[in-house]
């Protein structure tokens, strides 16, 4: 009784550890293909489908935490399905499970923007959770890929404690390099951001349209300078960007390739109009000192930030085509 229970358990570890380290294989091609991962994108197929009374709801309960929560519910939830398929005395259920889940994933990654990167990544993370679900299951500590029959004690305990520890060194080893190529795509994921950012410069020559002067050099939206400055006495008013609060059904910021990026106006108007980032850049651009407050934000909430915005009028690209 004592090892079926051992089997048991080491099943439930190994099939957890598998789904750990197809996850982390997932993140990493996803990070390294600049595409969304396949959680993120499974998140955000449960966020558009769930229904907004509901969404409401969890926003009411959990406030700001609401979508770190929905992530850590699916890595958990895809953990708790390893183990428990993990625990079969067959290796065919389990390894179909991966392979429909990570199909899954794909699927959902090319609803997110990666039509074939998508569903390659998630074929390559579930074969990768397939193949640790094997290797753990060859060290179990009977060393069998099944659980068999119940079998008398070995006469040598050692026998079993060995194969206990070349178990649990398997998945220790297996569980480090899952973390370490999540914590590997984190960097990735935003290294990228970072450069994409740099590669955005604005124009010097810009106007305010407090005053429709060029703004003061210092102006940033970190600092309290120029002709948006507080009165003598007065705490600083702009918001800085690492505390503007952020709401929105994103579970990510998004990251925008400004070489690929456009802004099309079309619909019910005279000519269809599209506009790269250049093009707008080369525009007559403008900085305003905008008030932004969530709909949801209580008097004396922090759902509110003062910010210098630069960008160009809509109704200068709305006039270009005719709406």
């Amino acid at each position: 009784m004592g090892n079926d229970v051992e089997r048991w358990s080491a099943g439930v570890v190994a099939g957890a550890v598998a789904a750990a380290a197809g996850l982390a294989v997932g993140e990493f091609l996803a990070a390294v293909g600049g595409v969304t991962s396949p959680v993120v994108a499974v998140g955000d197929l449960v966020v558009d489908v769930t229904p907004g009374s509901v969404v409401r709801r969890t926003i009411a309960l959990f406030g700001t935490a609401q979508k770190p929560l929905l992530v850590t519910g699916i890595v958990v939830a895809s953990l708790l399905l390893g183990g428990a398929f993990g625990r079969r005395s067959s290796l065919r259920g389990p390894s179909a499970t991966f392979l429909v889940a990570g199909l899954a994933g794909g699927l959902a990654s090319a609803r997110s923007g990666a039509p074939v990167a998508g569903p390659v990544i998630g074929l390559l993370a579930s074969t990768a959770g397939v193949a640790v679900l094997v290797g753990g299951r060859r060290r179990l500590p009977d060393g069998s890929t099944a659980p068999p029959e119940p079998e008398p004690e070995p006469e040598d305990p050692r026998v079993t404690s060995t194969d206990r520890r070349g178990f649990l060194r398997y998945t220790g080893g297996m569980t480090l390099a899952a973390a370490g190529l999540a914590t590997g795509s984190r960097i990735l994921v935003d290294r990228r951001g970072d450069e994409l950012r740099d590669r955005v410069v604005l124009p010097a020559a810009r106007r305010t349209v407090a005053t429709g002067e060029p703004p003061a050099s210092t102006l940033a939206p970190t600092t309290t300078e120029g002709p948006f400055g507080p009165p003598d006495g007065l705490t600083p008013w702009i918001t800085p960007n690492d505390r503007f609060y952020r709401i929105d059904t994103a579970l990510v910021v998004p990251r925008v390739d400004p070489d690929g990026w456009r802004l099309t106006v079309d619909g019910l108007v005279d000519a269809e109009a599209s506009f790269t980032l250049d093009d707008l850049l080369a525009m007559d651009l403008v900085d305003a000192a905008v008030t932004l407050n969530c709909v949801s934000n209580e008097v004396g909430g922090h759902l509110v930030g003062n910010a210098v915005w630069t960008g160009v009028p809509l109704l200068d690209l709305l006039g270009q085509a005719g709406i």
